[in-house]
């Protein structure tokens, strides 16, 4: 678990307020201003949160309390908002992005994980069109549990399907485990996206259109 010293110095390194570290994070500015300050002891999500808002931004936490900008294309988030974070990502990515188009093979949408998961994709959904963020969806033969128009959406045979969701967005690739507990794996890489990139392209335009209407 990182320390209150490794959260002040990474904050420092990104030059972030406490504000903008609570944003990331998902808390109030006040709670991290009392972590920051020692007047309260946080929970431990509340900590791993903080955590993962600072590595998905390329923040490495050493041993004892030193912090540097990592040199790694690798980041893992994990625990129960793990997706909620991916979220994040690919919004913050995109929105300033002149490629703004996000890729998802292999999707199953996360309906069955409850409401306030179902309440956080719909707003995901809403700021991406705001900021003209478009989505194209491979998901498995059949599935028409569809949250968008149609035409974003081609259907997989199950026997080629996986429920283990994969995302490119700009210069990254998510892959997504949905647990419990979830896991998400990161990669940072221009020639690996494009790599996967071109490996949906060439499978979508094979894919099925879903026989259903709009």
């Amino acid at each position: 678990m990182i320390t209150i010293k490794q959260i002040r110095a990474a904050r420092g390194l990104l030059n972030w307020t406490q504000k903008d570290l609570g944003n990331k994070a998902g808390v109030s500015r006040e709670a991290i201003k009392n972590i920051e300050n020692e007047i309260s002891r946080p929970r431990q999500d509340t900590i791993r949160e903080i955590q993962n808002a600072f590595e998905i931004h390329g923040v490495e936490f050493l041993s004892g309390d030193g912090v540097r900008i990592s040199d790694a294309t690798i980041h893992i988030l994990q625990g129960k908002d793990a997706v909620k974070a991916l979220w994040d990502d690919i919004y913050e990515t995109l929105v300033g992005h002149n490629n703004k188009e996000v890729l998802i093979a292999n999707n199953t949408e996360p309906t069955h994980l409850g409401k306030d998961i179902t309440e956080y994709l719909e707003m995901h959904l809403k700021r991406l069109k705001a900021a003209k963020i478009t989505e194209k969806i491979m998901c498995c033969e059949g599935d028409t549990n569809f949250l968008g128009p149609v035409s974003m959406y081609r259907w997989i045979p199950e026997d080629n399907f996986c429920n283990s969701p994969t995302f490119i967005y700009g210069d990254k690739v998510a892959m997504l485990i949905w647990g419990p507990p979830a896991k998400v794996t990161i990669i940072n890489d221009a020639q690996y996206a494009e790599s996967i990139r071109n490996l949906f392209k060439f499978s979508w335009d094979r894919a099925r259109i879903p026989e259903v209407s709009e």
